[in-house]
């Protein structure tokens, strides 16, 4: 398992994440039957019970999703823990494919195990709430993004725009991300323009 060097390969620290993210993932569905509903799941789970396009307090992404996952198996806990847990794996690997743009291998696993260990992936993975939906649409759409930027493929371009749209379907402060996007590019449209320039005058 160990080099010459004392570091992990990186065929066995490959494993090593896989292995750590099973059992943190079996850890969590062992949960499933003693917690029983929490007060958010009964929430969303009646939102689900009466589809519509939004609510008084959140978008419907996270209705929509316990309807679909409570309509197969049935209207329980179990189903609804399910369809968190499901979501959230969704999440984590649109992350692991996110991270791969920017880092090296090794780093990528590390930030996977790290990311799926964190308390607020555990809890987004066991009781239902508008950032589960909002974490996978802003994870796809930064992804789409940089495929759109740095690999200039125009499509992704639409791909942003509609996961941008899910985001917001998910949680109203999925705002930022668009006004994010749009104050950076107008900062470099200025930099670029040399209406401003960041560095001092020669």
């Amino acid at each position: 398992m160990w080099n010459g060097t004392g570091m992990i390969q990186p065929g066995k620290k490959q494993l090593l994440v896989i292995a750590s993210v099973a059992i943190i993932l079996l850890l969590r569905v062992s949960f499933f039957g003693g917690m029983g509903m929490m007060p958010q799941d009964a929430y969303y789970f009646f939102y689900s019970q009466h589809p519509a396009l939004s609510y008084f307090d959140h978008p419907p992404a996270i209705a929509w999703i316990l309807r679909v996952f409570t309509s197969i198996p049935g209207e329980n806990a179990f189903a609804i823990k399910f369809a968190d847990t499901s979501i959230t794996l969704l999440t984590i690997a649109s992350f692991y494919y996110f991270s791969k743009c920017f880092l090296s291998r090794s780093r990528v696993h590390s930030a996977v195990l790290l990311l799926f260990s964190t308390l607020m992936i555990s809890i987004l993975s066991l009781v239902s709430t508008p950032d589960i939906p909002l974490l996978l649409f802003w994870t796809l759409s930064l992804t789409n993004l940089y495929h759109a930027v740095f690999r200039h493929k125009k499509i992704y371009w639409l791909g942003s725009v509609i996961l941008m749209g899910l985001a917001f379907d998910s949680k109203y402060n999925a705002v930022f991300l668009p006004a994010g996007k749009n104050l950076i590019f107008i900062s470099v449209l200025i930099i670029t323009s040399g209406i401003y320039s960041p560095m001092p005058a020669q």
